[in-house]
């Protein structure tokens, strides 16, 4: 079977990420899993997935495809028009983009490729079930969850106790809500001033962002195994995400990291697990409210304690050979392109490394 995802861009982010480990992961279960782009390949990235770069998503390049996974909106709307690459065409939903102010020149081209009678696979439970009460007549639409790589992810043998948080994410990104975090830190200083804050961007704002409290690290553009690094440097992962933020895969990977995590109470990061024993939600809605809950963490070792265990044991839970099942089961189970010439690939995804 020929799988091929779509991305209108390799630059670094989350959700190019994924892309590439999906398609690894079917791989590793006798699929052939192939990534298009109209950029180049990634370099902060080092997959193993073929990869093709091209100008422009011809028929020819899907003509011994099974199905396309396409990500983006506007590649979806097109090959949606073509009579060759419709009926093989799937939408992977790592966030719901109309919720992003960024998005908001697009929301003509978003809302008709979500009306698109097409399959749609969401990273969550909680996302399908968002997408679907948007758009009630959706036919097909399966949560085929999220993972991480636990070997670039794992727990630091031994940690300081210092006060060093680390914040991720773009300040250009609304939803990852930067400037609010940022703040937080500068009023935790105020209160108590050892405090020492790692910055972890894919783009450099850092002129925009020191003017609200002082960075002793800022970092850009940097590969999965070296955020792991900086994630198992820190003790504390700081997220003031919105309820915009999709998956929020930086703090499933933290918490991997044995990171104590505080964050903002969004959906995407309470659907987890059904505890809230893995992360420090926030009560306080203000800066200082927020700046007091983080130093009393701080100043709590068994509360501290008790949420770094936590948090790898629901981290540890997500796994690429889940994923790769899931997804193995809707294409020779579910899907429209789905039949009986494919009844090997079902026992294929049982032997997926880690099993």
């Amino acid at each position: 079977m020929n799988i091929d995802y779509i991305l209108e861009s390799t630059s670094l982010c989350g959700g190019v990420k994924v892309v590439f480990e999906q398609a690894e992961a079917l791989q590793e279960c006798g699929l052939r899993a192939r990534v298009i782009s109209y950029t180049s390949a990634p370099t902060w990235l080092n997959p193993s997935t073929p990869f093709l770069q091209t100008p422009q998503l011809s028929s020819e390049i899907f003509v011994h495809t099974d199905y396309i996974v396409g990500t983006g909106a506007f590649h979806i709307n097109r090959l949606a028009q073509n009579p060759t690459t419709k009926g093989k065409l799937i939408h992977l939903i790592q966030g719901y983009e109309p919720d992003y102010a960024e998005a908001s020149p697009f929301l003509t081209e978003l809302a008709a490729c979500y009306r698109l009678n097409i399959p749609k696979w969401t990273v969550s439970e909680r996302l399908r079930r968002y997408i679907r009460k948007i758009y009630p007549q959706t036919k097909s639409i399966h949560n085929i969850g999220q993972a991480i790589h636990h070997e670039i992810f794992f727990p630091s043998q031994a940690r300081d106790g210092s006060f060093t948080i680390l914040v991720m994410g773009s300040a250009n990104n609304s939803s990852k809500g930067i400037e609010s975090a940022l703040r937080i830190v500068a009023a935790v200083r105020q209160m108590n001033p050892a405090i020492r804050l790692i910055r972890i961007t894919a783009e450099d704002c850092y002129e925009k962002e020191r003017h609200i409290t002082p960075i002793d690290r800022y970092h850009i553009a940097l590969t999965p195994p070296q955020v792991a690094c900086e994630m198992r440097a820190a003790n504390y992962f700081l997220s003031t995400s919105t309820d915009a933020e999709g998956f929020g895969l930086p703090l499933l990977e933290a918490m991997a990291c044995g990171m104590v995590c505080a964050a903002n109470p969004i959906p995407s990061y309470l659907a987890f697990d059904a505890g809230r024993d893995f992360c420090h939600f926030f009560t306080a809605e203000t800066t200082q409210g927020k700046a007091r809950e983080l130093l009393r963490l701080h100043q709590n070792n068994t509360l501290r304690t008790s949420l770094a265990k936590r948090a790898i044991e629901v981290a540890a839970r997500y796994k690429f050979r889940e994923v790769a099942k899931r997804i193995i089961h809707l294409l020779t189970n579910v899907h429209p392109n789905a039949t009986s010439r494919y009844p090997e690939l079902s026992l294929r995804a049982h032997r997926h490394p880690g099993d």
